[in-house]
């Protein structure tokens, strides 16, 4: 009887550290799928709150070229604000609201994508309606054609330099 004692308690502690190493996998494998879960949803909230590294160059780039032809209407995008476009093509505040029918009170800081998604329209399919209104906006009379890229915005332009003398002397 003496014999059998230990050969039975050796493998009934065999038995128990594969019970144990089984519950450590388990374990292991439940937190790592874990940890993936939430890393995924982290990339997905982080990517939905803000525009990416790509969007942002895009964006200083066309900020630094403002205020753009109407030709350039293709430019715009999805991400961007109605304001941030009125900014580009040196819109009147009220003109996209006018020409879209927008009554949203977040206007013009709203995004065209989510403006899109919130009224329940296809977004490129409106995204393609803002691009055609601002290729269809003409400046008020006077204006000729919107300003020059290379001007700054917000600038009047210089006076004419007249030759011959200077009338302050």
């Amino acid at each position: 009887m003496n014999d059998e004692t230990p050969v039975e308690n050796r493998n009934g502690t065999r038995h128990m550290e594969r019970i144990i190493r089984w519950a450590l996998a388990a374990l292991a494998a439940i937190l790592l799928a874990l940890f993936a879960i939430l890393f995924v949803q982290y990339q997905a909230m982080r990517n939905a709150a803000s525009p990416n590294q790509r969007e942002l160059r895009w964006s200083w780039t066309l900020e630094r070229r403002a205020p753009l032809p109407v030709s350039e209407a293709p430019l715009i995008h999805a991400w961007m604000t109605f304001d941030y476009v009125n900014y580009l093509f040196a819109l009147p505040p009220s003109y996209l609201r006018t020409r879209l029918g927008i009554g949203d009170v977040r206007y013009p800081r709203l995004g065209i994508g989510d403006y899109a998604e919130k009224k329940g329209m296809n977004v490129d399919t409106f995204l393609s309606k803002v691009q055609a209104a601002v290729r269809g906006y003409e400046p008020a009379a006077g204006g000729g054609s919107a300003p020059s890229a290379n001007a700054p915005s917000g600038t009047a332009p210089e006076p004419a330099q007249t030759t011959g003398t200077n009338p302050s002397i």
